[in-house]
């Protein structure tokens, strides 16, 4: 409903107020003051009430017409007449440590998390950069999945760990599934580990990673311990 409707509807329920609520002119001399200034008071008071009507249901005319016109709209109400929920955000939430995935991306989409200061974190919706990755078909909270975004997932607990050998670094404590184990040589002849998103998503080593050198390909760092 446009506001010139609305502007004519109450100029109708105005004049069809005033003019049809008294049997007797209000100049009438038969009529005392008081009674005209019920009658009047009574008027505005209906007029008030169509007003309420009429502006109580724009709302679910304006939701009637927008479901109608777009029937495959991403947004929806809410069952409580709130604030409405798109469907097409995710949302990240603090832990000590950095930020863990709180409400998941759709499928085939990642969460991109990031540390907004004052323990809080939050979550933008990103393209995956392995499209066919089990984790971006199928998001959940797990750390695979906000690896897949590629922010800040340090509040994850899955740690792994690699030891040094002559000539470079192995894998000591494996990865989670669906991750892989990036060695690193930090110098002194000591190595460490970190759980990055694998080379290839599909791969067997990266479904289920063990301390193998295959594995550790598919953490892209320094496997020359082997």
């Amino acid at each position: 409903m446009t506001v010139k409707h609305i502007a004519a509807t109450m100029c109708l329920l105005l004049g069809l107020s005033v003019s049809g609520s008294s049997k007797k002119p209000i100049d009438d001399p038969g009529v005392s003051t008081h009674q005209q200034v019920y009658q009047i008071l009574q008027n505005y008071n209906k007029v008030l009430q169509s007003l309420a009507e009429i502006f109580s249901g724009i709302p679910r005319i304006g939701s009637a017409i927008h479901c109608s016109l777009n029937p495959g709209s991403s947004v929806t109400a809410a069952a409580s007449d709130g604030p409405p929920l798109k469907s097409d955000s995710c949302d990240c939430d603090y832990h000590p440590g950095g930020c863990t995935i709180s409400q998941l991306p759709p499928a085939n989409l990642a969460c991109y998390c990031t540390y907004k200061g004052a323990w809080t974190c939050g979550g933008e919706i990103r393209e995956c950069p392995q499209p066919d990755a089990p984790k971006c078909k199928t998001p959940d909270k797990s750390l695979a999945t906000c690896l897949q975004g590629g922010g800040d997932c340090g509040a994850y607990p899955e740690r792994c760990d690699c030891d040094y050998h002559p000539g470079g670094c192995s894998i000591a404590a494996t990865a989670v599934p669906n991750t892989a184990c990036k060695c690193i040589y930090i110098g002194v002849w000591t190595c460490k580990g970190e759980i990055v998103r694998c080379k290839d998503s599909n791969h067997v080593k990266c479904l289920n990673p063990d301390s193998s050198r295959e594995s550790c390909l598919q953490g892209g760092g320094d496997c020359d311990g082997y």
